[in-house]
């Protein structure tokens, strides 16, 4: 008689071994892409607050070079004899030989009439007067 050998194959146990290891491989993969995906999210983000960055700087920059622009035109403007003139003739330090300067002095504003005190906060003896 032949002996029997026992099967080392487990058909019940093979097949939830395999199921378990299935099911590990798409659970690590899985994970392995949500870490992936969330960083690549985060990259993403990022980049666009550098690209707004960027833009932002570079209207920043248009604007500088256009008010460097305007102060050096100012530069040169100032240096000409003819625009020095004008400035010092219209604060009345330049005259031409037979010119006189006249100095327009604004008028004082007057004094109010001294009758009855305004409300002051500060002064006490003003707060319970009838007006």
């Amino acid at each position: 008689m032949k002996a029997k050998r026992k099967q080392s194959f487990h058909p019940r146990s093979s097949r939830f071994q395999n199921l378990f290891l299935a099911g590990l491989f798409l659970f690590l993969v899985a994970g392995i892409g949500g870490v992936l995906l969330v960083n690549n999210i985060q990259l993403y983000r990022k980049t666009q607050e550098l690209r707004s960055k960027t833009e932002e700087l570079r209207s920043q920059k248009e604007a500088l070079e256009a008010q460097k622009a305007e102060l050096e035109t100012n530069i040169t403007q100032g240096q000409q004899p003819e625009y020095q003139e004008k400035i010092l003739r219209e604060k009345g330090l330049y005259q031409k030989p037979g010119e006189q300067v006249i100095t327009v002095v604004p008028e004082e504003p007057k004094p109010e009439a001294q009758g009855k005190p305004s409300k002051v906060w500060w002064d006490p003896r003003t707060w319970f007067s009838r007006e």
